[in-house]
């Protein structure tokens, strides 16, 4: 069994899985999951170097030429550590001004209307984002990722090493996804 196809089988789960908690206004685990998605592909996507360097790339690389958003590359890295390790918006970049807090829109909340509400109490401290542009943007990066590098050796080694098992059950719902 192609080793690419452990790779897609976990990404569509972990889309589904966004998709869920974004149905239900969990914006804290949207968050969580789309951040360790990043994680795990930009590891795939430049093998071991530092996290933060491989998340910025992949985000830079993949992400924002597909769908650029407001919040820098940095600004997304310092807020994936925000979330995933004090579920809050500060991180050392944040408080240390390296890089600007994230405040995040969700379900049917305007992103225009939170810009200039908080721009009124906080002008330039912050950079905004709404979660469904943070997902689209990150499954189209998954999409151009694997365009550009489904076939690349290297990669396809960390797809094997890190997305072990599928059972021919697991195949089959794959297969029914892309009739």
């Amino acid at each position: 069994m192609p080793e690419n196809l452990k790779f897609y089988k976990t990404f569509i789960d972990q889309c589904k899985a966004i998709d869920l908690c974004i149905e239900g206004n969990y914006l804290l685990p949207s968050l969580c999951l789309i951040y360790s998605g990043i994680d795990a592909a930009a590891w795939v996507a430049y093998g071991d170097i530092p996290v933060k360097q491989r998340f910025i790339c992949f985000v830079s690389d993949f992400m924002y030429k597909e769908k650029s958003l407001d919040p820098q590359p940095i600004d997304l890295y310092a807020a994936r550590c925000a979330i995933l390790h004090t579920m809050t918006p500060d991180s050392q970049l944040s408080k240390t001004n390296k890089a600007v807090p994230i405040s995040y829109a969700w379900g049917t909340a305007d992103l225009e209307e939170l810009k200039k509400a908080t721009d009124t109490l906080m002008p330039g401290e912050l950079s905004y984002l709404h979660l469904n542009d943070l997902s689209q943007s990150f499954r189209l990066g998954l999409t151009l990722f694997v365009k550009l590098n489904g076939d690349d050796e290297e990669c396809k080694k960390r797809m094997k090493k890190h997305y072990s098992h599928l059972g021919k059950e697991i195949v089959a719902d794959f297969n029914k996804l892309n009739v």
